[in-house]
């Protein structure tokens, strides 16, 4: 059986996740999106998927 990665609550995260998460659902009109929830075990990779997600 494959090992699963758990999704990084709100209330679990590091303070540097909890504003990205912020930022997340501010900017999707209130919706938590687990694939960033899943990023956020990785604070350097949420954070480097979001400035790609902002580039013009």
């Amino acid at each position: 059986m494959m090992d699963r990665i758990e999704l990084i609550e709100y209330d679990q995260a590091s303070p540097e996740v909890k504003e990205s998460l912020d930022f997340i659902e501010d900017a999707s009109g209130g919706h938590e999106m687990n694939v960033f929830k899943l990023l956020a075990n990785q604070p350097k990779v949420l954070e480097e998927s979001l400035d790609k997600l902002l580039e013009k």
